[in-house]
């Protein structure tokens, strides 16, 4: 199977274990496919892009000391997110944007709910760039 694109790929997979829908993973490899034209090489490379550069944006976020810098990382990593298809970080991150600095708590909240999307989303980057 090394000659398909990773969402050809977990498709196949998915279908002889029963799993449907791109959708529902926590990467959208139909959209990557789309994203990508199927090319298996740049998938790989902007997935790994992803999972290296997400954790950059959430330090950012952590260490923001301006309405503007909060903004700003949120707003990449919710970019980022959706360019993969990565659907639940692009929706935390949105929810997170807006956040002003008066909202520390919420802010700190956010920064977990984006930590806990995007574990699962690398946990099943790495699954994917291991096969």
């Amino acid at each position: 199977m090394k000659d398909m694109s990773i969402a050809s790929e977990a498709e196949a997979l998915a279908g002889l274990n029963g799993i449907s829908g791109g959708a529902g993973r926590p990467v959208d490899l139909v959209h990557l496919s789309r994203y990508t034209m199927g090319d298996r090489n740049l998938e790989s490379e902007l997935l790994g892009l992803f999972c290296q550069q997400a954790r950059v944006y959430v330090s950012r976020m952590r260490d923001a000391e301006s309405d503007q810098d909060w903004h700003r990382a949120a707003h990449s990593l919710k970019g980022s997110a959706k360019a993969v298809g990565a659907w639940a970080v692009a929706q935390v991150c949105e929810g997170a944007e807006s956040l002003g600095a008066g909202a520390q708590d919420a802010r700190l909240k956010a920064i977990g709910e984006i930590e806990a999307q995007l574990d699962t989303a690398t946990a099943y980057i790495d699954l994917l760039l291991a096969s």
